[in-house]
């Protein structure tokens, strides 16, 4: 419920980068890559920063400029990084919403964590919070130096819908960027 990069990063060494590319080609994301640790990716866009330094401070000291940020990861696509379109998100997100990403139980519990997501500032900020129309939003934020997302489902009314909101330019709230900085 609270965007965690460690945590991130123990399933990606646990299952294992030939197990996450598998299921990246299994689901048909064309556009989507996860080579990458949170901690390696987050390292890769800073010019000589220290290799030893918890994910928290790295980005406590890019939003106060003492690191000056690096564009090699977005410039060369030669070199190893995490990708992912809009497209591949909303469906992925329509995927899990059907079950056919795992099975249906897992993909409910899946949905039912990102139900409690507490970084509320992008897609449910402005939908409605009561009423027949009141919206349920099952969504994952990202934010990283330059990149904000939200990516998820919105249920409101009879409709049902996957969204995907990318900003390449980095222009988080400040709450959002203490959140992502609270993460190690």
């Amino acid at each position: 419920v609270i965007s965690d990069n460690t945590g991130a990063d123990v399933c990606h060494r646990l299952a294992g980068i030939d197990a996450i590319r598998a299921t990246i080609k299994k689901l048909g994301l064309s556009g989507t890559t996860a080579e990458l640790t949170c901690r390696r990716l987050v390292l890769g866009l800073f010019k000589d920063a220290p290799a030893d330094l918890p994910m928290a401070e790295y980005l406590r000291r890019a939003d106060a400029d003492s690191f000056e940020l690096s564009t090699r990861l977005y410039d060369d696509p030669a070199i190893p990084n995490d990708w992912a379109t809009p497209r591949d998100m909303t469906d992925f997100f329509t995927k899990l919403y059907k079950g056919e990403v795992v099975s249906p139980a897992a993909s409910r519990g899946m949905m039912e964590i990102m139900g409690r997501c507490q970084t509320n500032r992008r897609i449910p900020c402005l939908l409605p919070d009561e009423g027949p129309q009141k919206a349920k939003v099952i969504h994952k934020t990202g934010t990283i130096p330059w990149v904000t997302n939200d990516c998820g489902i919105v249920l409101s009314g009879n409709c049902v819908y996957a969204l995907a909101l990318f900003h390449n330019g980095f222009g988080a709230a400040e709450a959002d960027r203490e959140s992502a900085n609270r993460a190690d």
